[in-house]
């Protein structure tokens, strides 16, 4: 509701794509459905008693939906519709599926008829499919917290590789018990999503963006509140005057030279690094200006 009610906000960023905001929404509300009958299929086909081969094909077509919607979408929202992609699956595993299994069971029994097996089994295979869903899922339900992997560049290769990790701790949990032939999990867990931290960190040295700020000339702080009071105080201000946020997200407000130096490294971050501030680039920042808030920072974001 939030996205959609907003979609000029949430769902769009024009540097992906130049849509109207009722074709993000088309886009958005389809892969639902896109997402649940091809998931459906695929657990009425032989796939269903194929285990390894049914986790492949799901992964796969999750992963390549990724991919597609960061191509139409605002990453953020791209991440979001895989989320409720995923979260549509699992409702209707237990709408459709697992509840009705449940009821023909419980019918039989109370009826004194040998209940069908398969009512059960069914339910079964598709409640353990909602277990390994779990952990991406919850990812995803936070994801907007974490601009660095939505905003990298590779943000559906990220999701990707977050979510097999995730299948992974969550089958290392399912079988412990039984069997310690997944104790390699954990630490490969670990190393990996250490690797993805280190990969998506914002770099502090070296490569392109910082020989722009080391060769920068001078910004002054009349510089870079010029940019600010442009592009960035209709809602980090005190008294927002944007449409859709009427208080300062997360408290960010940048309506003095104080506050601006309070937060210029969370600023450098958004705006430079990852550029997701602002949101969709509402206000039409450009490179430039983006530069020029970084070069400032990076100088010290000096006020006197």
């Amino acid at each position: 509701i939030v996205y959609y009610m907003n979609a000029s906000t949430y769902m769009i960023d024009t540097s992906v794509a130049d849509i109207s905001p009722a074709m993000s929404i088309g886009i958005g509300v389809g892969s639902l459905f896109v997402g649940w009958f091809f998931y459906d299929i695929a657990c009425r086909s032989p796939l269903l008693k194929k285990p390894a081969l049914m986790l492949l094909v799901m992964f796969t077509f999750l992963t390549a939906c990724a991919y597609g919607l960061q191509q139409y979408l605002s990453p953020r929202a791209a991440y979001i519709h895989i989320g409720a992609m995923i979260g549509t699956m699992m409702a209707g595993n237990v709408l459709f599926v697992i509840i009705p299994g449940q009821k023909k069971l419980v019918a039989a029994a109370e009826a004194g008829r040998e209940p069908d097996p398969w009512d059960g089994i069914y339910g079964g295979l598709r409640s353990r499919h909602n277990n390994y869903f779990t952990l991406p899922v919850l990812f995803l339900m936070t994801s907007s917290h974490f601009p660095m992997t939505y905003g990298n560049p590779h943000g559906w290769a990220i999701l990707a590789t977050l979510s097999a990790v995730g299948i992974a701790i969550r089958h290392h949990y399912n079988i412990q018990h039984r069997t310690k032939s997944a104790m390699w999990v954990m630490p490969v867990g670990i190393l990996v999503i250490a690797a993805l931290a280190w990969f998506t960190a914002p770099a502090s040295s070296g490569g392109a963006n910082y020989e722009a700020l080391e060769n920068h000339p001078p910004v002054t702080l009349a510089e870079a509140q010029t940019v600010v009071s442009t592009r960035c105080l209709s809602c980090h201000s005190g008294q927002p005057t944007d449409d859709v946020f009427k208080v300062a997200p997360n408290g960010t407000i940048f309506d003095t030279p104080q506050l601006m130096q309070k937060w210029a490294g969370r600023m450098k971050v958004r705006a430079y690094d990852l550029k997701t501030m602002p949101m969709a680039n509402k206000t039409q920042i450009t490179d430039e200006e983006r530069l020029i808030l970084a070069a400032w920072v990076h100088q010290g974001a000096k006020i006197d």
